[in-house]
């Protein structure tokens, strides 16, 4: 676990490998739920674009895939589905976590390297933002001024951030908890990054292509105490 600083402010603190799968167990995850579903929606954008879909469907199918199976995944250990104010995300049975799935820059799942969301998030995000530093800032921000403003009752969003490195065939990952956010609406600062394992991937399309969800997945997952 590394802490990397600027200026007077902490950025980020690093978890990798063990480190990464014991904070993931504190809240009650592991890694290979994430990447089921990520290895999910990268398989269903290569297997089902077509010669006429719009250039954003690649992207856009993939991000939404991913989402509905990693909510199909934790489903099973009592999470929920959440599309309140339009921002899909999955909840924690407790209600103190929520987790959006999200395409990140080439930084993305590297330690050290600054990493940001790929597309402007819009107004929403700085109440995101502000719920995480009011969860936060007595512990990391002592300086930080006072959070007023607060429309969830979650005490942490997090983000799972992907990038598709189409070089060495695999998805980069990492799950990291937002603290600021650039003018131009991307996430540029984060209190925590969880780095995932990278996932490799296929780029060649499967012929007779077709996934459904079943309940033949088994996940070894204990719930967060209480």
């Amino acid at each position: 676990m590394n802490i990397v600083y600027s200026k007077s402010i902490q950025i980020a603190t690093y978890y990798k490998e063990e480190a990464a799968i014991a904070e993931l167990k504190s809240m009650g995850l592991n890694t290979d739920i994430f990447n089921d579903a990520l290895a999910y929606g990268w398989n269903f954008r290569i297997n089902s674009q077509e010669a006429f879909d719009v250039p954003l469907f690649g992207g856009t199918s993939q991000w939404a895939k991913s989402t509905s199976r990693l909510r199909f995944l934790l489903s099973s250990i009592g999470w929920q589905s959440d599309d309140d104010k339009n921002l899909s995300k999955i909840v924690s049975p407790n209600k103190e976590i929520a987790i959006i799935v999200s395409s990140g820059n080439a930084g993305t799942g590297k330690e050290g390297v600054p990493v940001t969301t790929k597309n402007p998030k819009g107004e929403l995000l700085e109440t995101i933002i502000n719920s995480n530093l009011e969860g936060i800032q007595k512990k990391l921000f002592p300086n930080v001024q006072e959070i007023i403003k607060k429309d969830f009752d979650i005490k942490a969003i997090w983000y799972l951030l992907y990038f598709n490195d189409e070089n060495k065939n695999e998805i980069r990952s990492e799950l990291s908890l937002p603290i600021q956010i650039e003018n131009n609406g991307k996430i540029n600062k984060w209190a925590k990054r969880i780095l995932l394992s990278p996932v490799n991937v296929d780029p060649t399309p499967l012929n007779n292509y077709k996934q459904e969800f079943n309940d033949d997945i088994q996940i070894d997952i204990s719930r967060k105490a209480n």
